[in-house]
């Protein structure tokens, strides 16, 4: 009777300990997004359930079976995150083969090496497999309280743990949970297929069913070039845009009275001398669609590096600009400076390696740093016209501290970064104006985001991580005049913006528009889940309706 006791509340205490841990870490991490990745143990539950109250067999080997699918895809997920910044997805794997000494392995094991893989693989599978069923046997049997029966005990409650505790990550990842990311990894690779075998394609996709439909519902989407090109920009040669990394609008004191005041003190002084977009939306996330966003107009990262997508830096080399890109990450990192080079076309592109510099965080340098070499490049260049993009990184988790406030006391780490990345700001800004060959008449600083918050710590006014407001100041000697600071827009219209304040017509593979000329709405595009939303003024927030969906086939085509 003892035994059976034992066994019984030995084996529905691992599954409760299972439960209760990803309850509590998905609570911790993830906010109010926990729910997606509770949704991991819901087979759990259909296969541990059974096994308890009825003893089964089957189901108690199921359930096991379960959690270690659940275990080995969130290590699987941590490992790619330690060694490639980024989550377990169908491209990481591409990477990885695409950077995968083939010739040297098949010089050392010979051609078919991943045949041995493989069966390294199977085998490695066929034990846990027998082990789960001695395990689940063990259970089924009562006879835990042998040696070999503690062992396999202990061990399947250690995995129980593990799994729970991997919880931390993969709640931290947006909420996605085990089944979600095979599930992705799958879809993403049949994807891949279709766009390899696809001819290589123009950015826009003419099709008279969507267009017919986006005109009887939005027309407003249609409008890129209603209206003909302005001159509000022409006297500028020197734009800047300083792109911060996931500074939320609601991440500002001057916006959110809910932060505390002494967090972002330069940023608050900014929005009282300059003006700052109230309604400016992130365009796409995350960042490398971000910077879609703000550089082709678009908002699908991975497609548009096989589309034949016109970049700003395109055009405005037509007019003799010269255009400059600066990371604190290394280039390797997600392969971004190959990608970015096919994608964006920017004349020049500095990474961490080509600042000369050596990594300070585990994403490359700080923003102190990175501002740093960022004031050298500008006050090294010679061009007469030229626009250049900074991404910063100190705000991105785990909340890096740099600069002249990082060691003011804060004991919690995100508001830390946050005051840093404000001093750091203060720091690079006005060095700038104090130099006149930087600072004139003629230089325009667009202070923004890459996009807003996306993940971590929850300091917003919102229940979720969908695209949502950043800021966009405009710093000029003397006030550009008309902005139209109210109005719904997005990072699309960025690009669509300079172009046609340029005097240039708005390319064809553009999905913004002029924001002085468009009626007041905002378009945003989350890799996250794949949807198209919109927003306008006092209006609920549309979400991939047919409309929306016609719109975006316009300029990615039908998978």
């Amino acid at each position: 009777m003892k035994k059976q006791f034992f066994t019984y509340w030995f084996f529905s205490g691992s599954i409760l300990l299972f439960l209760l841990l990803n309850l509590i870490f998905s609570l911790l991490h993830a906010g109010n997004n926990f729910f997606p990745a509770l949704t991991d143990l819901i087979p759990v539950l259909i296969f541990a359930l059974p096994a308890v109250f009825f003893r089964s067999r089957t189901a108690a080997c199921l359930s096991v079976f379960t959690m270690a699918f659940t275990l080995t895809i969130r290590l699987l997920n941590y490992g790619c995150f330690i060694a490639l910044k980024e989550p377990l997805t169908y491209p990481v794997f591409r990477l990885l083969s695409e950077h995968t000494e083939h010739a040297s392995l098949t010089a050392v094991f010979g051609g078919f090496y991943y045949v041995g893989v493989i069966l390294l693989i199977l085998l490695v599978a066929s034990l846990l497999t027998g082990w789960c069923i001695l395990a689940c046997r063990s259970i089924k049997a009562d006879t835990v309280a042998t040696k070999p029966g503690k062992i396999r005990a202990i061990i399947l409650f250690l995995l129980c743990g593990i799994a729970a505790l991997s919880g931390i990550f993969s709640t931290f990842c947006a909420g996605k949970t085990a089944f979600s990311y095979a599930a992705d990894i799958i879809h993403e690779s049949y994807r891949e297929h279709l766009r390899r075998n696809r001819p290589f394609r123009f950015g826009f996709f003419p099709n008279e069913n969507a267009r017919r439909l986006i005109r009887s519902e939005l027309p407003e989407l249609l409008e890129q070039n209603a209206l003909p090109p302005g001159n509000r920009l022409k006297k500028y040669d020197r734009i800047i845009v300083i792109a911060v990394e996931s500074l939320d609008l609601d991440y500002i004191h001057a916006f959110n009275s809910a932060m505390p005041a002494d967090a972002t003190p330069y940023l608050d002084e900014l929005a009282e001398k300059y003006p700052v977009f109230r309604n400016y939306f992130s365009g796409a996330q995350p960042t490398s669609c971000a910077f879609t966003s703000m550089i082709l107009s678009r908002m699908n990262f991975d497609d548009d590096l096989r589309l034949g997508s016109i970049s700003l830096n395109d055009e405005l080399r037509k007019l003799g600009w010269k255009s400059i890109y600066i990371s604190p990450t290394n280039g390797k990192l997600f392969d971004n400076k190959r990608d970015y080079a096919a994608t964006f076309w920017f004349d020049e592109m500095y990474f961490l390696e080509d600042l000369g510099q050596k990594a300070e965080t585990k994403w490359g340098l700080t923003d102190a740093t990175l501002l740093d070499c960022a004031e050298k490049i500008l006050k090294a260049e010679t061009a007469t016209k030229s626009i250049t993009f900074i991404s910063t990184m100190d705000l991105h988790n785990p909340y890096m501290r740099s600069g002249p406030a990082k060691d003011q006391a804060e004991s919690v780490p995100f508001l830390a970064s946050l005051h840093c990345t404000d001093a750091n700001l203060r720091q690079f800004i006005t060095r700038l104006q104090q130099d006149e060959k930087l600072w004139n008449d003629r230089t325009l600083i667009l202070l923004t985001a890459d996009h807003s918050a996306t993940h971590g710590a929850n300091y917003t006014k919102r229940s979720n991580f969908t695209p949502a407001r950043i800021p966009l100041y405009v710093i000029t000697k003397e006030p550009v005049r008309g902005l139209p600071l109210e109005k719904y827009c997005s990072s699309i219209d960025l690009p669509a913006t300079i172009l046609h304040q340029l005097g240039l017509k708005i390319p064809l593979t553009f999905m913004g528009q002029d924001v002085f000329t468009k009626k007041s709405f905002a378009l945003a595009w989350s890799s996250l889940d794949g949807k198209l939303y919109m927003h306008k003024p006092g209006q609920t927030v549309s979400v991939n309706t047919p409309a929306l969906k016609a719109f975006y086939t316009l300029f990615y085509g039908q998978d």
